[in-house]
């Protein structure tokens, strides 16, 4: 599942960067 690769993937502080870009973008996406 995609949240379980999420969370590996989250230990590194450069993907963790990219990923609450990344959400945000898509955040204002649906809102906007």
């Amino acid at each position: 599942m995609i949240f379980i690769w999420f969370l590996d993937e989250v230990k590194s502080i450069e993907f963790r960067m990219f990923a609450a870009v990344f959400f945000r973008l898509n955040v204002y996406n649906i809102y906007f």
